[in-house]
Protein backbone atom coordinates (compact mmCIF):
# COMPACT_ATOMS: atom_id res chain seq x y z
CA UNK A 1 0.00 0.00 0.00
CA UNK A 2 1.45 3.51 -1.14
CA UNK A 3 1.66 5.84 1.47
CA UNK A 4 -1.07 8.01 -0.06
CA UNK A 5 -3.23 5.20 -0.77
CA UNK A 6 -2.78 4.79 3.55
CA UNK A 7 -3.75 8.25 4.31
CA UNK A 8 -6.55 7.71 2.15
CA UNK A 9 -7.83 4.49 3.39
CA UNK A 10 -9.77 6.04 6.71
CA UNK A 11 -10.94 8.96 4.59
CA UNK A 12 -15.51 9.32 4.66
CA UNK A 13 -16.80 9.48 1.14
CA UNK A 14 -15.63 12.69 -0.14
CA UNK A 15 -18.40 15.45 -0.19
CA UNK A 16 -19.70 17.23 -2.70
CA UNK A 17 -18.16 20.20 -4.85
CA UNK A 18 -18.81 23.65 -4.25
CA UNK A 19 -19.73 23.18 -7.83
CA UNK A 20 -22.02 20.40 -7.17
CA UNK A 21 -24.06 21.97 -4.80
CA UNK A 22 -24.59 25.56 -6.32
CA UNK A 23 -25.85 23.47 -9.56
CA UNK A 24 -28.78 21.55 -7.25
CA UNK A 25 -29.82 24.72 -6.15
CA UNK A 26 -30.93 27.38 -8.64
CA UNK A 27 -31.13 30.32 -7.02
CA UNK A 28 -27.87 29.87 -6.22
CA UNK A 29 -26.42 28.86 -8.80
CA UNK A 30 -27.67 32.04 -10.55
CA UNK A 31 -26.48 34.58 -7.87
CA UNK A 32 -22.93 33.14 -8.56
CA UNK A 33 -23.06 33.04 -12.44
CA UNK A 34 -24.29 36.33 -11.62
CA UNK A 35 -20.98 37.30 -9.53
CA UNK A 36 -18.63 35.73 -11.70
CA UNK A 37 -19.79 37.51 -15.01
CA UNK A 38 -19.45 40.78 -12.56
CA UNK A 39 -16.00 39.58 -11.62
CA UNK A 40 -15.25 39.19 -15.94
CA UNK A 41 -15.31 42.95 -15.73
CA UNK A 42 -13.03 43.68 -13.03
CA UNK A 43 -9.73 43.15 -14.59
CA UNK A 44 -10.13 42.16 -17.79
CA UNK A 45 -9.11 45.35 -19.09
CA UNK A 46 -5.71 45.41 -17.19
CA UNK A 47 -5.14 41.88 -18.20
CA UNK A 48 -5.48 42.20 -22.48
CA UNK A 49 -3.37 45.92 -21.46
CA UNK A 50 -0.74 44.82 -19.20
CA UNK A 51 -0.17 41.34 -20.39
CA UNK A 52 -0.41 41.44 -23.75
CA UNK A 53 2.38 39.02 -24.78
CA UNK A 54 0.81 36.31 -23.62
CA UNK A 55 -1.84 36.52 -26.50
CA UNK A 56 1.06 37.63 -29.15
CA UNK A 57 0.70 35.19 -31.88
CA UNK A 58 -2.61 33.14 -30.47
CA UNK A 59 -4.60 32.70 -33.18
CA UNK A 60 -7.50 30.77 -31.05
CA UNK A 61 -8.54 30.62 -27.47
CA UNK A 62 -11.16 28.45 -25.70
CA UNK A 63 -12.26 29.88 -22.44
CA UNK A 64 -13.34 27.20 -20.40
CA UNK A 65 -16.84 28.17 -18.49
CA UNK A 66 -16.90 31.20 -19.74
CA UNK A 67 -20.31 32.09 -19.12
CA UNK A 68 -22.05 34.41 -21.54
CA UNK A 69 -18.36 35.35 -23.16
CA UNK A 70 -17.83 38.81 -21.51
CA UNK A 71 -13.71 37.94 -20.94
CA UNK A 72 -13.99 36.30 -24.29
CA UNK A 73 -15.34 38.97 -26.09
CA UNK A 74 -12.94 41.41 -24.44
CA UNK A 75 -10.20 39.49 -25.22
CA UNK A 76 -11.43 39.90 -29.12
CA UNK A 77 -11.78 43.00 -28.71
CA UNK A 78 -7.92 43.85 -28.07
CA UNK A 79 -7.02 41.10 -29.89
CA UNK A 80 -9.08 40.46 -33.09
CA UNK A 81 -7.19 38.38 -34.74
CA UNK A 82 -7.75 35.74 -32.15
CA UNK A 83 -11.02 33.57 -32.71
CA UNK A 84 -12.43 32.73 -28.95
CA UNK A 85 -14.41 30.30 -28.52
CA UNK A 86 -17.16 29.71 -25.05
CA UNK A 87 -17.87 26.33 -23.24
CA UNK A 88 -20.04 26.21 -20.89
CA UNK A 89 -22.97 23.86 -19.85
CA UNK A 90 -25.60 23.36 -22.06
CA UNK A 91 -28.44 25.42 -19.80
CA UNK A 92 -25.94 28.10 -19.99
CA UNK A 93 -24.99 28.10 -23.41
CA UNK A 94 -28.80 28.23 -24.86
CA UNK A 95 -29.20 31.44 -22.92
CA UNK A 96 -26.49 33.31 -24.82
CA UNK A 97 -27.62 35.29 -28.05
CA UNK A 98 -25.51 34.66 -31.16
CA UNK A 99 -23.42 37.35 -31.44
CA UNK A 100 -21.08 36.23 -34.32
CA UNK A 101 -18.17 37.23 -32.69
CA UNK A 102 -17.65 34.60 -30.19
CA UNK A 103 -18.35 30.99 -30.56
CA UNK A 104 -20.26 29.02 -28.16
CA UNK A 105 -20.10 25.39 -27.65
CA UNK A 106 -22.08 23.33 -24.95
CA UNK A 107 -20.71 20.26 -23.05
CA UNK A 108 -19.28 18.81 -20.07
CA UNK A 109 -15.39 19.75 -19.56
CA UNK A 110 -15.02 16.68 -18.14
CA UNK A 111 -15.59 14.81 -22.01
CA UNK A 112 -14.34 17.27 -23.83
CA UNK A 113 -12.66 20.71 -24.24
CA UNK A 114 -13.19 22.27 -27.90
CA UNK A 115 -9.31 22.17 -29.66
CA UNK A 116 -7.62 25.38 -29.80
CA UNK A 117 -4.33 26.90 -29.16
CA UNK A 118 -5.03 27.75 -25.76
CA UNK A 119 -7.21 27.68 -23.00
CA UNK A 120 -8.26 29.37 -20.29
CA UNK A 121 -9.57 28.43 -16.99
CA UNK A 122 -10.68 31.51 -14.67
CA UNK A 123 -12.45 30.67 -11.84
CA UNK A 124 -12.79 27.30 -12.26
CA UNK A 125 -10.45 24.83 -10.34
CA UNK A 126 -11.02 26.21 -7.32
CA UNK A 127 -14.35 24.48 -7.25
CA UNK A 128 -13.56 20.91 -7.63
CA UNK A 129 -11.29 18.56 -6.01
CA UNK A 130 -7.97 17.58 -6.93
CA UNK A 131 -9.00 14.48 -8.72
CA UNK A 132 -11.48 16.36 -10.53
CA UNK A 133 -8.69 18.93 -11.45
CA UNK A 134 -6.81 16.85 -13.05
CA UNK A 135 -9.54 15.55 -15.06
CA UNK A 136 -10.16 18.82 -16.32
CA UNK A 137 -6.59 19.32 -17.25
CA UNK A 138 -5.94 16.31 -18.90
CA UNK A 139 -8.64 17.39 -20.87
CA UNK A 140 -6.97 21.23 -21.34
CA UNK A 141 -4.02 19.09 -22.50
CA UNK A 142 -6.02 17.20 -25.11
CA UNK A 143 -7.54 20.15 -26.83
CA UNK A 144 -4.11 21.82 -27.35
CA UNK A 145 -2.28 20.52 -30.49
CA UNK A 146 1.50 19.90 -30.05
CA UNK A 147 3.42 22.39 -31.60
CA UNK A 148 4.41 19.63 -34.62
CA UNK A 149 0.80 19.43 -34.87
CA UNK A 150 0.16 23.74 -35.12
CA UNK A 151 3.15 24.39 -36.64
CA UNK A 152 4.27 25.99 -34.06
CA UNK A 153 8.24 26.41 -32.80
Amino acid sequence: MSLSDWFKKDLAAPLPSLFEVLYGVPLLDTIVHEGVAAHDNFGIGTMTRECCDVFEGLQSLTDCCGGHGKTARAIVKAFPQIKCTVFDLQRVIETVPADGIINYVAGDMFDFIPPSQAVMLKLVLHLWSDDDCVKILTQCKNAIPSREESGGS
